[in-house]
């Protein structure tokens, strides 16, 4: 027998049944009735408790509740809600109409200024309290979870397929060449054990 037969062998044979392996993670798509065996790949039969699973972990990991409200209120509203403001005051006050009315016209402009600087001083105040309750609202209204488990869910399993190889794709590679390194291991401690 010649000496590297069976790390030859040892190795192939790793690499196929890990390349195996991860194929039938995948593969047959649809069920497969084998005499009395249902033959289905992991993925597709298990389809739903996949997709509730990477929704839980996005939402627990990824995307709590939390986050969402801290990445809401990082948003700087600031300069927004005083312009809106801002633009509401003087489209609701017209400092030229002020003048035709008695004793205030005497002291509109100066009225509406100081008006307009008190109204906005107290929104200034209130800009930042008010974004914190918004994006609690938000976070406590959007349920990543529900989200992410309905978008995978109605993905075709093809989809998901192709999500989870770009993801893992290197490491599927990495465990058929382990596949192979260890069958050809075992296949030099065979020859040597042989060789006693």
């Amino acid at each position: 027998m010649t000496p590297w037969l069976l790390p030859a062998t040892g190795a192939l044979i790793g690499w196929f049944t890990n390349k195996l392996a991860l194929a039938l993670l995948f593969r047959p798509r649809s069920p497969v009735q084998i005499g009395p065996w249902r033959l289905q790949g992991i993925i597709p039969a298990r389809h739903q408790r996949l997709a509730e699973a990477i929704a839980r972990t996005v939402q627990r990991d990824l995307l709590s509740e939390a986050q969402i409200a801290r990445l809401v209120a990082e948003i700087d509203l600031r300069d927004e809600i005083e312009k809106a403001v801002a633009t509401a005051i003087d489209q609701r006050i017209d400092a030229s109409r002020l003048h035709g009315l008695p004793l205030v016209g005497k002291v509109g402009g100066r009225f509406f200024t100081e008006l307009r600087r008190v109204i906005m001083t107290g929104v200034a105040k209130r800009v930042q309290d008010y974004q914190q309750r918004v994006a609690h609202q938000v976070a406590s209204r959007v349920d990543i979870e529900t989200i992410v488990r309905d978008r995978v869910e109605h993905m075709d399993v093809g989809q998901v397929e192709e999500l989870l190889l770009g993801i893992l794709r290197d490491e599927f590679r990495y465990l058929e060449w382990m596949g192979a390194v260890i069958g050809g291991v075992i296949g030099t401690g065979q020859l040597f054990f042989l060789d006693r």
